[in-house]
């Protein structure tokens, strides 16, 4: 068995052959029989690989999948949920890797103040990779998470994956100006030629809250009920305050685009 696990034939199976999104009910419970522990014989080191292995092609998926159609976050989500609830180990596994491919985003929280190179991989940023793409990218990512999280199960589930996770997501991006509001890190530690990482803020409506809302705003709002509401409530009013000197999204374009985006999923929220 171990051997059979090991073969290249295995992880073609997981990244390719047949689509993640595309897997029915039987062919995940043959996955899951095939990646169960007690088929390792102790060997650790495989078993996490095998984790890796199937963690990385669903992301790998929702990066394409994703980025180009939202919608086909609902069916890698349902996936993802029954590895999440099935699969030990899994879940830490997973996400440990949508932190790697992310930045801090699924926490939330601001990479660690690196210089260059070394701050694009922290934060998630492919080589050569622009920030319009990034940010698309990564939606498409935390869309599916956020997907997974309020998907129904009939067992209690790890930490990562709860639906109380909106409510800790949420509060720590509204009690942390720094994270709404400035770069990652001071603009005096990055070179000139990574200047196109600092406006890292403008992603932040449109990825935290615009996709967050659009998948699981009104379930997160029937669960916390007033408090909800009053979070919205905050929400709404630091992105209608164009006062300030760094508005919620910055002063760019593409900031002032997104914080459009976010207001209009917080309205729909509150008046559904």
């Amino acid at each position: 068995m171990i051997s059979r696990l090991s073969n290249v034939s295995y992880v073609s199976f997981v990244h390719g052959h047949d689509p993640i999104t595309l897997l029915t009910k039987p062919q995940c419970k043959g996955l899951l029989d095939l990646c169960h522990i007690g088929n390792f014989g102790g060997n650790h080191d495989l078993y996490m690989a095998v984790l890796y292995s199937l963690a990385k092609a669903i992301l790998l998926q929702a990066e394409v999948e994703v980025t180009a159609e939202k919608r086909s976050a609902i069916p890698l989500a349902h996936v993802t949920s029954f590895f999440v609830q099935n699969l030990e180990r899994f879940p830490q596994i997973f996400f440990m890797k949508l932190v790697q491919r992310t930045g801090g985003w699924p926490i939330p929280v601001k990479p660690p103040p690196e210089e260059g190179v070394e701050y694009a991989k922290l934060a998630g940023f492919r080589e050569d990779e622009g920030l319009p793409e990034y940010t698309s990218r990564v939606a498409g990512l935390m869309r599916v998470y956020f997907h997974v999280l309020i998907t129904p199960t009939n067992q209690p589930t790890n930490t990562f994956f709860r639906p109380t996770i909106y409510w800790t997501y949420f509060s720590r991006l509204m009690c942390n100006r720094g994270l709404l509001e400035s770069g990652p890190v001071g603009p005096e530690l990055l070179a000139s030629e990574y200047s196109s990482y600092r406006p890292f803020i403008f992603i932040e409506p449109h990825l935290a809250h615009t996709a967050a809302l659009d998948v699981g705003g009104a379930q997160a709002r029937d669960i916390f009920g007033k408090q909800w509401h009053k979070l919205m409530e905050l929400l709404y009013s630091g992105l209608t305050d164009t006062s300030s000197v760094s508005p919620i999204g910055g002063k760019t374009p593409e900031g002032t685009a997104a914080r459009t985006r976010a207001l209009l999923e917080v309205e729909n929220v509150m008046n559904s």
